[in-house]
């Protein structure tokens, strides 16, 4: 029986980019971050699986 997968691979790049956005800005506290760092890396393995990079996030602009 084959697996169906109910997300495309736009949505798993956009997950990725969503955990960094919220990882960069403090979104997850100490505890949690092993597990979305868990759930990230297994996104960008699956993407990259696919010759699909992660989705890039933006630096934060700093203001001069």
């Amino acid at each position: 029986m084959k697996e169906s997968n109910p997300l495309t691979d736009k949505e798993y790049q956009a997950l990725a980019q969503l955990i960094d956005m919220a990882c960069r800005k403090g979104a997850y506290g100490a505890p949690e971050t092993a597990v979305v760092g868990a759930l990230w890396n297994k996104i960008a393995q699956y993407l990259q699986s696919k010759n699909i990079p992660p989705a890039k996030t933006e630096e934060p602009k700093k203001n001069e």
